[in-house]
């Protein structure tokens, strides 16, 4: 039985390692989009990029999560859960200078985390009152819809290695004593109300 644990519990443990150790995928341009060059949306900040696009909000998030959804290590699926924020939080997420009306996290548990935040004129209450709406957003002599900023944010490997092993080993060994506590508890009280019948 405890061969059987162990190769059990080794197995998962390898399982983990592989995952923690796979290569992001590749971050494409959003398609049909133009990159912004504005501060701030370039090298000023690591890891984040922007783009004016006509791409609808479900589009530009799907665009990414199946991106996001594999490793460059051959094409490997990597779980993303998909996380809501109110666009509040663009500012302590990507920066404190950018207009936001919704905003995604895209989050390979355990790793990475992409930030989509838009920002849609339309839809953002300080600009409603706008007739000139579709000329908010101008670029390179054409009107764009909304405007796209993603963030990445990546841990180190051996770091992400580290914790883990620590914390799959420390649940490991207290699963183990916490089942030897169970089971004297039960073996206590089987004993004890044995004694009361008799």
């Amino acid at each position: 039985m405890k061969k059987i644990t162990r190769f059990i519990s080794g197995f998962f443990y390898l399982i983990g390692l592989v995952y923690l150790c796979l290569p992001l995928g590749e971050m494409p341009a959003l398609p049909d989009s133009l990159k912004s060059k504005e501060p701030g949306d370039t090298v000023e900040i690591p890891g984040v990029s922007a783009y004016y696009t006509n791409l609808s909000r479900y589009e530009v998030l799907e665009f990414y999560r199946q991106n996001f959804s594999r490793s460059r290590l051959g094409n490997l699926p990597l779980p993303v859960v998909v996380l809501n924020h109110p666009p509040e939080y663009t500012r302590e997420a990507i920066r404190d200078t950018v207009d936001s009306t919704f905003l995604y996290e895209l989050v390979h548990p355990g790793r990475d985390s992409l930030f989509i935040n838009g920002w849609d004129p339309a839809e953002d209450p300080k600009f409603k009152k706008n007739k000139n709406l579709s000329q908010v957003l101008k670029e390179d002599n054409r009107f764009w819809e909304r405007k796209v900023t993603l963030r990445l944010f990546s841990s180190g490997t051996i770091l992400r290695l580290i914790i883990f092993s620590v914390a799959y080993w420390l649940i490991i060994g207290l699963s183990k004593e916490a089942l030897k506590m169970i089971f004297l508890i039960f073996k206590y009280l089987w004993l004890k109300k044995e004694s009361i019948f008799r």
